[in-house]
């Protein structure tokens, strides 16, 4: 929420003891007075903005913890002046954001479901239009033989095809018998740490499969699961969750520019500290058993589910946000 600007040379004032020095510095001096544009009371330079106006009990009991780092940020903000006026805009301007965040990251999702289903139907109707080849025999040339030719044929080759099938079946036992052959081997073998082979067995073929994925993307993928359940337990609501997103940048800023757009509220920072040379940044759907209800003032949100965001670095683990730091 846009907050007062600081004073101009125009801006017009009155000389008098302001309320929040008085109380907190214990200043009884006279100085230029400002009038809030929300409460209309007077205060000098350095406390004309406003500030929620709440308890550190009441921003505690805020069930969503995004939202609740957020009010606790700006409550620990110094100067300004508790306003009860601008704490109520300021959560109905949060719950308009939320509205506006939600609506834009269903729209995305839409989105990437049309795309998915375009390229599905592009690749059915290549399957489709794909001529098919017909091979057609030519005409044998040669004379036709009589009957009695065929069969006398027929007769003089059944031993030698006798023989010869006996002869493969003898070489076949002996070369399974030296070199170990195994028709149906079990095993499954990994080529180096960010491949796995994967055997999938028929009765007489064997397909292998390779399934690739960086190793930072694997541990990241775990790590992150590891946090969502130890944010479930930390709930008093229950819910299920599903990773809808996963993306990788190289900057710190991009990264969080990114998950802006998904978020239901707006996020913490990264730690600058930690100075990650890559970030993946993960989308999770969080779904609620029963509806949430956050914020106070006469502006509650209720909420059966929200999009949150987790980051990687390059080493796969979870990067510290916010008060964290």
């Amino acid at each position: 929420m846009e907050k007062p600007k600081k004073r101009t040379e125009t801006k017009p004032y009155k000389i008098g003891v302001c309320v929040e020095c008085k109380v907190r510095d214990g200043d009884s001096s006279k100085k230029k007075l400002y009038q809030c544009p929300y409460c209309g009371r007077w205060f000098c330079e350095k406390h004309i903005e406003p500030r929620i106006a709440t308890t550190r009990g009441a921003i505690e009991q805020i069930r969503d913890p995004v939202l609740r780092d957020k009010v606790l940020e700006e409550w620990r903000k110094p100067d300004g002046h508790p306003d009860t006026v601008w704490t109520k805009k300021y959560f109905e301007d949060l719950k308009k954001q939320e509205e506006e965040q939600r609506q834009k990251f269903w729209e995305t999702i839409e989105d990437l479901e049309r795309i998915k289903e375009e390229k599905e139907f592009e690749k059915t109707k290549k399957l489709i239009e794909t001529p098919t080849i017909t091979f057609t025999p030519k005409p044998n040339k040669k004379r036709i033989e009589t009957e009695s030719s065929v069969k006398a044929r027929k007769i003089n080759a059944i031993p030698i095809l006798l023989i010869v099938g006996i002869i493969s079946f003898i070489v076949l036992v002996s070369f399974m018998s030296q070199s170990g052959f195994n028709l149906f081997k079990n095993n499954v073998s990994y080529t180096n740490d960010s491949q796995k082979a994967r055997i999938i067995q028929t009765p007489n073929i064997q397909i292998l499969t390779i399934i690739s994925e960086p190793v930072y993307i694997q541990n990241c993928k775990t790590n992150a699961e590891e946090e969502i359940k130890a944010l479930r337990i930390r709930y008093p609501v229950d819910f299920t969750h599903r990773l809808v997103l996963m993306k990788e940048f190289t900057s710190i800023g991009e990264a969080e520019e990114f998950a802006r757009k998904y978020t239901t509220f707006p996020i913490q920072s990264i730690c600058r500290s930690q100075n990650p040379k890559k970030v993946i940044v993960l989308i999770y759907e969080l779904d609620y058993s029963n509806p949430v209800q956050i914020g106070g003032f006469g502006a509650v949100i209720t909420l059966t589910k929200e999009s949150t965001a987790l980051f990687c670095g390059e080493n796969g683990k979870v990067l510290k946000v916010g008060i964290a730091c």
